[in-house]
């Protein structure tokens, strides 16, 4: 991205804020109020699922290796994401 395009980036802060909200509600300990989300658990793969999950919708994930040197290989990128 060139600088003189980020002028023109624009984020929805209802949408992000829903985002934070659902990926923390991932590996939620309500007695602690706290988070966990250790590697290789169902918690790790739940949040992994999701975020997998929003890439997908947005045409971003193209390709998923297998754990445990996990990576996301980007497929084509919109304008309008």
């Amino acid at each position: 991205m060139k600088d003189k395009d980020r002028c023109h980036l624009r984020i929805n802060g209802e949408r992000l804020t829903g985002s934070i909200r659902e990926m923390g509600s991932v590996g939620f300990d309500p007695e602690t109020g706290g988070r966990t989300r250790l590697a290789l658990t169902g918690e790790d793969k739940a949040g992994r699922d999701l975020l997998c999950r929003w890439m997908r919708m947005k045409s971003l994930l193209k390709e998923l290796s297998s754990l445990p040197h996990s990576r996301m290989k980007r497929g084509r990128v919109s304008s309008r994401i």
